[in-house]
């Protein structure tokens, strides 16, 4: 407060008693220098009571107007209010207040402190989420950040130091792969979003229900037996495994009444009504169940003609079931029976053979047609040329003779005196085909066999290459001895080898699914054919050397050993892992693969286990429609996986050199070569037969397997044909679900049995 400023207040308050300070002096004089800095008001001090300011005195760092020029430097002045200025080096930003010397650092991307230096994690925000790495908790994660939302991933989104989610903080306790947050009990491993619901009690697919049975999974009788595995759930007396009882009730849950019960009686379906039943279809009752008899003496139940004391038919099948049937015969092995060739010593004659010119009744219809006989006993019949067989001098071997018009050598020139073919020749002038008029003197020489030119010798006899066959009897190139009708066909080399007018293919490998085949040709290509309502014989483009079909897929194993797959998808059979693989099979809706080592690995449709093999190598193994079976390769044992309904995942506890899985039952060729079956034989497909064999192959409901010489047997369901193979020598065999096809000794195709989707006509 100036002196001046003083001495106004005293008179304004003279009740203070304020006095000056300096007696005698007037405190209003500008021409006193009160503050003894050398200037007077007059002067130019712009504060006299000040000795730090005066006209012209130096500015210094406090923030005053030092040298009166009315002006206070900016860098003296606290623009930002924290206190300090720019002057003493104090603020090295006077525009932010949180920037000054010994400021405390903070996460701003500021020099909070005025020393020179801004620390990295104030600049750097790697992952692009708006916030510094100082602030941020994962800098590498623009999930996470201060006041994100937490969401169910695992991860601690808010940066709170906790991804709490929910109250188990985003774990897998149970190791299902669904985190807590989202998993309806994360203390059960069969308990997650997705998983198929089954019968178990529990919510398997964390929709809220436990609904493998749409009333829920219960108990409601307290029998031990949930709903959806009771076939009586009000009833504590009726559950699965329970004894059945006498009383037109299914107390075991089998769908079956009354069987097994103590005083049930034996009784046989009798399938084709003819009152002798299957032994096959024996089924237990109280009463006596429809379609049912009491014996089982029916050798074939699914027809009707055939029954014990039937009469015989002439129809190849034991009709009387004696089983004696004479009436098959067949002696001269021609297809017909003895009881109906009417000449069985002759392979050339029976019922519906066509007539040829031998003189016999070939199509046994009880005549031998006139132009096959020899009425004037010249040596020839009508159909071996005669032209007039009620003159033994006319016939194909009689001299021709200027006779006036007869036609001696029946070969159509009739008027050796006239030119009747127009050929500019008769027959006495040198015509030897008068009729024809390509034939004559002159003419070329055709492939005719016969003499065009009537030289008495005919061109189309040259052998060019010497391999015994002329252009004329069917030599495609009469240059080289390596091509003639005679000869082996290689195929895919370009060269039509036989003559037959085509480059034959020739395969290495044969797959067969429910209705469609597939195979690998010797060049690493695949052909498919059958069914393709699924696209499953579109093979894609590629090179091959394995190929295994399903009920509506294929997949194959590439020249570099991955696996491709195309067809039906619905169960992810066409989803193949990754990785290179030796060995390929494929069933219903699920596939197998082992890898060099013989680790397998599966995948599909996996509602029995069929996708869970157990933890051993296999040197072979083969997967039926829900089921699989594979050698183990360190004891040659039989292990199975999957379904087990009817026993097929039960192997013998015996060595094998091969099995095959099939729909209900399995069967193995055994270290003695011999065949074994178990599983379901409800139509024969477990009855292998006796004998030695090189390979087992199964289809749905019948089997094949390859005797030492090569020739197939089958056996069980035969109901379109699948169960008969031809008389042919295979390499291989394969089978589908009423079809069965096979590669051939010369590598060709041959299939057999059901044809509705083509897929037994191979290309």
């Amino acid at each position: 407060m100036t002196y001046r400023l003083m001495i106004a207040l005293c008179a304004l308050v003279l009740t203070v008693g304020c006095k000056p300070e300096f007696e005698g002096i007037n405190p209003l004089d500008p021409e006193h220098d009160f503050d003894g800095d050398g200037q007077t008001e007059n002067e130019g001090d712009c504060d006299d009571n000040d000795p730090d300011r005066f006209d012209r005195d130096l500015e210094v760092c406090d923030g005053i107007d030092n040298d009166c020029d009315g002006v206070i430097p900016e860098t003296e002045t606290d623009d930002d209010g924290d206190g300090f200025t720019e002057c003493g080096d104090d603020d090295c930003d006077d525009n932010d207040p949180t920037a000054f010397a010994g400021g405390t650092e903070v996460c701003d991307g500021v020099d909070n402190d005025c020393d020179g230096d801004i620390d990295s994690d104030e600049l750097e925000d790697e992952d692009g989420d708006g916030f510094l790495a100082c602030n941020d908790c994962d800098d590498d994660d623009p999930q996470a950040w201060p006041g994100n939302v937490e969401v169910c991933d695992g991860i601690d989104n808010d940066c709170n130091g906790d991804p709490d989610a929910d109250p188990a903080h985003e774990a897998d306790t149970d190791n299902d792969g669904v985190l807590s947050c989202d998993d309806c009990d994360d203390l059960n491993p069969d308990s997650f979003p997705g998983n198929p619901e089954i019968c178990d009690g529990e919510d398997n697919d964390c929709n809220g229900l436990t609904d493998a049975d749409p009333l829920g999974e219960f108990d409601n009788d307290g029998d031990g037996f949930l709903s959806c595995d009771d076939c009586d759930d009000g009833d504590d007396e009726i559950y699965p495994g329970q004894t059945e009882i006498c009383d037109e009730v299914d107390q075991d849950c089998n769908d079956v009444i009354d069987d097994g019960a103590d005083g049930a009686l034996p009784y046989y379906y009798d399938v084709d009504g003819d009152t002798f039943g299957d032994e096959d279809g024996l089924v237990y009752g109280c009463l006596q169940p429809p379609n049912t008899v009491e014996n089982d003496l029916d050798c074939d139940d699914l027809n009707d003609d055939t029954y014990p004391g039937a009469p015989e038919l002439c129809d190849g099948e034991d009709n009387d079931c004696d089983p004696a049937t004479d009436e098959t015969e067949d002696a001269d092995g021609d297809g017909s029976a003895v009881c109906a060739d009417c000449d069985d010593t002759n392979e050339f004659v029976g019922p519906g053979f066509p007539e040829v010119c031998d003189g016999l009744d070939s199509d046994c219809d009880g005549t031998v047609p006139p132009n096959e006989q020899d009425l004037d006993t010249d040596g020839f019949s009508g159909c071996e040329g005669d032209c007039d067989d009620g003159d033994i001098d006319i016939n194909p071997d009689a001299a021709e003779l200027c006779d006036a018009g007869v036609d001696n050598d029946c070969d159509a020139g009739t008027d050796e005196n006239g030119d009747g073919d127009g050929d500019g020749f008769t027959t006495c002038e040198g015509d030897c085909g008068e009729g024809d008029p390509l034939v004559g003197p002159n003419v070329p020489e055709q492939c005719d066999g016969l003499d065009t030119d009537c030289d008495a010798g005919t061109d189309e006899n040259v052998d060019g290459d010497g391999d015994g066959l002329s252009a004329c009897a069917g030599d495609c190139d009469d240059t080289d001895i390596s091509v003639n009708p005679s000869a082996t066909e290689i195929g895919w080399d370009g060269i039509d080898q036989d003559c037959d007018g085509t480059d034959q293919e020739t395969w290495a490998l044969l797959s067969a699914g429910s209705d469609h085949t597939c195979a690998v040709s010797t060049i690493d290509t695949i052909e498919c054919w059958g069914n393709n309502s699924e696209n499953q014989t579109d093979v894609p483009a590629g090179t091959y050397v394995h190929v295994a079909s399903g009920d509506a897929h294929t997949c194959a194993i590439t020249d570099t050993g991955t696996v491709v797959c195309w067809g039906a998808n619905n169960n992810g059979q066409g989803n193949a892992p990754g990785g290179t693989f030796d060995d390929l099979q494929c069933g219903g809706d699920f596939c197998c693969a082992t890898d060099g080592g013989g680790n397998p690995s599966c995948w599909g449709f996996n509602s029995v286990g069929q996708t869970e093999p157990p933890g051993l190598t296999f040197e072979q193994f083969s997967v039926g429609y829900n089921h699989g079976c594979g050698l183990d390769s360190l004891g040659g044992g039989a292990d199975c996986w999957g379904s087990n309904t009817h026993g097929q995942s039960t192997p013998p506890s015996d060595n094998f050199l091969e099995v095959a899985a099939a729909d209900t039952n399995s069967c193995g060729l055994l270290s003695d070569s011999t065949l074994d079956c178990w599983g379901f034989n409800n139509v024969g497909q477990g009855n292998a037969p006796a004998g030695t064999y090189d390979m087992v192959a199964m289809g749905q409901f019948h089997g094949c397997a390859l005797a030492p010489s090569g020739g197939a047997v089958c056996w069980g369901w035969n109901t379109a044909g699948q169960a008969n193979p031809p008389g042919l020598i295979f390499e291989e065999l394969a089978l589908g679900s009423q079809h069965s096809c096979g590669i051939t000794e010369d590598a060709a195709l041959e299939c057999w049995g059901s044809n509705t989707s083509g897929q037994s006509t191979p290309p």
